[in-house]
């Protein structure tokens, strides 16, 4: 009965667990904005303007969301690192593939 209960509060603790892991994805809200390429560094369009804390981008077809600092959690995802220039400063970006396992989308 003891090995039972043991076997029963172990499989709650994984289903928790997962359930917990799917509510962490990150909510990424509107449509991915195109970056233009210039020599070795990307470009907003000019209507753009950003209010988030991240940036749903298309780079060269490939839905990415990028940040200003590397995301741990999001290490296993194929990882872009480039460079955008806004209002005439450089930033180094971390981007990440989308994945529905990671980011849910709101448009």
């Amino acid at each position: 009965m003891k090995g039972l209960i043991k076997k029963l509060f172990s499989v709650l603790l994984v289903i928790s667990s997962c359930v917990g892991y799917a509510n962490n994805k990150i909510v990424v809200t509107g449509k991915p904005v195109i970056l233009l390429p210039e020599a070795n560094y990307y470009v907003f369009p000019k209507t753009y303007s950003p209010v988030r804390s991240y940036h749903l981008v298309n780079i060269s077809g490939d839905n990415r969301v990028c940040f200003i600092t590397p995301q741990p959690d999001l290490a296993s995802l194929d990882t872009l690192k480039i460079y955008i220039v806004l209002n005439d400063k450089k930033f180094l970006w971390f981007c990440y593939r989308y994945s529905p396992q990671f980011f849910t989308m709101d448009y």
